[in-house]
């Protein structure tokens, strides 16, 4: 599937980073907030409409980052797990994007996300079909990752703090992926910080 018009892309940084002890979002990474680093990737891909779904610590993240071409939303059932920032984010991306055929999910905490990353998933997806193209890393499946339509329903019945990958879990007869070895590595605890730094 080429780039087209009808993509959405969702960024979901609404969680507390607990175990951090701080927020993820504002780690410095190459010179500059992680959160930051993620948007200036998303900014890149050839999409409809951005969206930036917000948490904890929104009115603090929303001074430091600069967010261009995103809109910023507000999760306020945050506190109830990742699902709740994926309904948050693709009812907004469905309201400004009446023709919204497919939706890639990004989290703000994957450092080495890449553009490259995000325009081989739109590009490994079937535009005709039911698919779901995810990253492969760390003998599993996950985010970043791009949805068809098809899935939208089900992304809104997603409960609590589980993610996407149990949907994809469920559909692994339309699920597509790429290899995306540093996928693995994200932002949950100092010693993750500690390894980044």
């Amino acid at each position: 599937m080429k780039a087209n018009e009808n993509i959405g892309l969702m960024v979901l940084a609404a969680g507390a980073s607990s175990r951090l002890g701080q927020p993820k979002q504002l780690v410095k990474f190459e010179d500059k907030p992680l959160l930051q680093h993620i948007l200036d990737i998303g900014q890149e891909v050839h999409v409809k409409e951005r969206v930036l779904v917000l948490g904890a610590k929104s009115e603090l993240i929303q001074e430091v980052i600069i967010p261009g071409t995103f809109s910023m939303i507000h999760n306020y059932e945050w506190q109830k797990g990742m699902s709740t920032s994926i309904h948050t984010g693709l009812k907004s991306l469905q309201s400004k994007c009446t023709d919204l055929r497919h939706v890639i999910i990004m989290l703000s905490d994957q450092p080495y996300v890449s553009v490259e990353i995000i325009n081989q998933l739109i590009a490994s997806q079937d535009a005709t079909k039911p698919c779901i193209t995810t990253c492969s890393y760390a003998n599993q499946m996950g985010v970043p990752a791009i949805f068809s339509h098809h899935f939208f329903k089900d992304l809104m019945k997603l409960k609590g703090d589980l993610g996407a990958r149990k949907l994809i879990q469920q559909q692994l007869d339309h699920v597509r992926t790429i290899p995306f070895s540093k996928g693995v590595i994200d932002i949950d605890t100092p010693e993750d910080l500690g390894k980044l730094e």
